[in-house]
């Protein structure tokens, strides 16, 4: 799905997304926080149905990077990327609050 057909999305998609993936993952490890970008936030550095998840620890994070990897959900292989302490605390932590 492009980001352009992503943006269009209502929010019970947005909803519907964003509670199968922290489902999913907390399948593998504990979610602590998780966030999705919607058409209203996505100032943050990432498109429209980007999904942030927070784990408890280094090892549980590994985890659901290694099970996740090469996964798809409806069709849309799920993209993971770490991002940076540094980042995370000055932008991604924001957006998590808005949840």
């Amino acid at each position: 799905m492009s980001a352009d057909s992503v943006k269009y999305l209502h929010k019970a998609n947005f909803d519907k997304i964003y509670y199968d993936i922290v489902n999913e993952c907390n399948k593998i490890a504990q979610v602590v926080k998780a966030a999705i970008v919607t058409n209203n936030n996505t100032g943050y550095g990432a498109e429209a149905g980007s999904i942030f998840v927070e784990s408890l620890n280094t090892e549980d994070a590994e985890q659901l990077i290694m099970k996740l990897s090469g996964k798809s959900y409806e069709g849309r292989e799920i993209e993971i990327v770490c991002v940076p302490e540094e980042s995370y605390v000055t932008y991604y932590l924001e957006l998590l609050k808005l949840k």
